[in-house]
C-alpha cells in the first residue's frame, strides 16, 4: 500500500467500511465504503505478453517487461535489473553464434553448452520474477470515491494539517529548500503544497487576516511588531510582541510558520 496515492481505500481492518491511507500511513478516518463500481465489459489487459515475449526469444528479450514495469510503476531499480537480463541474454547467444556446429548444423562445443545453459537460467529467473511483478502491473485498481459531508470536510482538515506538519519539518531541516519551494508565500508558483502555511516574516496584514482570522488592526499591529524588529525569529514572537489575544493565538500557532536563517 505504500506505493498508493493518498486516498480513500478499503479498510484492511473492517472491509464494510473505507480508511483514508495519507500516503504513507493509515489515519483514524473511517467512513462507510462506497458500492463496488459496476463491472466493466470486454476484456482487461493481463499482461501474458512479458512471458510470451520472454520465453518464445529464450530471454534474449526479456529485459522489455522489466522496462515496461519500470514506467508504469515508476521503479527506476528495474531498469537496471532489466539491463542485466538483457545482458546476461546477449552473452548466451554470443556464446551459441561463436561456436562450432556439428554436422546437422547444431552449435556444439563448451561454449555452446554454457551459452545454451545461461540462455535457459536467464528465461527461467526472468519468468519466476515476472510473475508477481506482472501482477502489480496489471491488477484491478480499485478507485474509491471521496467521501462527502463532514466525513469529507474532516479528512481536508486532517490532510492539510498533516502537510503543514511536513512543511514544518522540511523548513527546520532545510531552510534554504523551503525558501525556494515558496513554503509560507501565499503567492509562490512553485506547486509546493504547505497545507496553508503563512511566513510571518513575509506576510501582509491584510493577508494575515484572511488566512489566520485576525481582526484587521490586530494583523496590522503584528507587521508593525515585525517591522520595529526587523524580522520575527519563531511564532511566538508575532504572538507577544504583536499583542495577539488569546481567542486568536492558537489559529496563528497552527498556520503560521518563522523560516530560520541558514547556519553558516
Amino acid at each position: 500500500m505504500s506505493t498508493h496515492a493518498a486516498g480513500w481505500y478499503p479498510d484492511p481492518v473492517d472491509g464494510a467500511k473505507q480508511r483514508y491511507w495519507d500516503g504513507s500511513a493509515w489515519t483514524a478516518q473511517r467512513d462507510i465504503v462506497a458500492p463496488p463500481p459496476p463491472a466493466t465489459r470486454g476484456k482487461r489487459p493481463t499482461g501474458l505478453w512479458y512471458f510470451v515475449i520472454t520465453i518464445a526469444s529464450a530471454g534474449l528479450f526479456s529485459a522489455v517487461p522489466f522496462f515496461h514495469a519500470a514506467s508504469r510503476l515508476d521503479r527506476p531499480h528495474l531498469r537496471k535489473v532489466g539491463a542485466a537480463f538483457a545482458a546476461a541474454g546477449l552473452v548466451s547467444f554470443i556464446l551459441l553464434g561463436s561456436s562450432p556446429e556439428d554436422a546437422g548444423g547444431t552449435p556444439t562445443g563448451w561454449a555452446a553448452d554454457a551459452g545454451g545453459l545461461m540462455a535457459l537460467t536467464v528465461m527461467l529467473v526472468a519468468t519466476l520474477l515476472l510473475i508477481g511483478l506482472r501482477r502489480e502491473v496489471y491488477r484491478p485498481r480499485v478507485v474509491m470515491a471521496p467521501p462527502v459531508g463532514n466525513a469529507g470536510a474532516m479528512a481536508t482538515v486532517e490532510a492539510a494539517r498533516r502537510r503543514r506538519a511536513e512543511a514544518r519539518q522540511l523548513a527546520a531541516r532545510d531552510p534554504l529548500m523551503a525558501r525556494e519551494l515558496g513554503i509560507g508565500r501565499l503567492e509562490s508558483q512553485h506547486g509546493y503544497d504547505d497545507g496553508g502555511l503563512v511566513d510571518l516574516n513575509a506576510v501582509s496584514a491584510q493577508q494575515l487576516s484572511a488566512v489566520c482570522g485576525l481582526p484587521p488592526e490586530t494583523a496590522a499591529q503584528v507587521i508593525e511588531s515585525r517591522e520595529a524588529l526587523g524580522r520575527f525569529t519563531q511564532v511566538e514572537d508575532a504572538i507577544v510582541f504583536g499583542q495577539v489575544s488569546e481567542v486568536h493565538a492558537p489559529v496563528l500557532r497552527e498556520r503560521a510558520i518563522v523560516i530560520t536563517d541558514p547556519v553558516g
